[in-house]
């Protein structure tokens, strides 16, 4: 059974083949597949597909990118001999799961990071509060740009000295993957790292802040800081989706009261978003 998660590998595979784009080919792994964790509990795209067919996701985190360094060197070496991480990215597309799966010795996949369901660090924070802004496994994790490190502009400053033309069109083929998962999942709420939505770089993209409507800031005050994030409207094929623009987890540098001081106010404000 095709499902649309086959199509969205599919996307990708069909956009880095292209003459024009195959420097992007080089460094697409099974790092540059979509989506990370599980959905509805599960981790076969047929199971996850069959949940999509009568429900919605309560929320969308969009990750910037992948955190793979490897991926920027390889696509800015452009070796053209060097397809060792493409493979990586076949085997990914072919296995029939829906997010990325790290495999054992024997073969056999398991799901790999998953910053939702078994969060490291600061990814706490975040995990803690949209379970209890939606249901946790209801929780879908996706990378907005399949390409790249985890910093974003390491990746699109030097692609772009080498190939604006390239950067544009990679930037546009995201912009769309990301509506067309945007339809397929129907989430409740979408939630964009507030470094993604304000960068110069994707200003043109529907997730930028800069093209958000109604765009309300609040301001949770911490004990040393403040703890910053917004929350509008996006268009996303044709539709209004409310969207909330948060700190990247890499971004926060909590004491251990503010924690609970965060997902207590953050969440009194995401949940009414979800109740609309």
């Amino acid at each position: 059974m095709t499902t649309m998660f086959d199509t969205f590998n599919q996307r990708i595979q069909s956009f880095v083949s292209e003459p024009k784009n195959r420097r992007l080919l080089l460094g697409t792994g099974s790092y540059s597949t979509p989506f990370r964790g599980t959905l509805f509990g599960c981790s076969d795209s047929v199971d996850v597909a069959k949940h999509l067919a009568s429900e919605r996701a309560d929320i969308l985190w969009l990750g910037a990118n992948p955190n793979v360094d490897r991926s920027v060197r390889k696509i800015l070496a452009n070796d053209t001999k060097d397809t060792d991480e493409f493979d990586s990215f076949l085997r990914q597309a072919h296995s029939g799961r829906y997010a990325e799966q790290v495999w054992d010795k024997a073969g056999l996949p398991s799901v790999g990071w998953d910053p939702i369901g078994k969060p490291v660090g600061s990814w706490s924070v975040y995990a803690e509060l949209l379970g209890k802004v939606g249901r946790a496994d209801r929780v879908a994790m996706a990378n907005v740009i399949p390409w790249g490190s985890s910093v974003a502009k390491d990746f699109w400053k030097p692609l772009g000295q080498v190939d604006a033309e390239l950067l544009d069109r990679l930037l546009r083929f995201s912009d769309e993957l990301n509506t067309e998962i945007t339809l397929a999942l129907r989430p409740k709420l979408i939630i964009v790292p507030k470094s993604l939505g304000e960068s110069p770089e994707t200003r043109r993209m529907g997730i930028a802040a800069s093209r958000a409507r109604n765009l309300k800031a609040h301001t949770v005050k911490l004990s040393r800081t403040n703890f910053q994030f917004s929350v509008g409207q996006v268009e996303r094929g044709g539709q209004p989706w409310s969207v909330a623009y948060l700190p990247h987890p890499s971004a926060l540098r909590l004491e251990k009261e503010d924690r609970v001081t965060i997902v207590e106010q953050a969440r009194a404000v995401l949940s009414s978003v979800l109740a609309r």
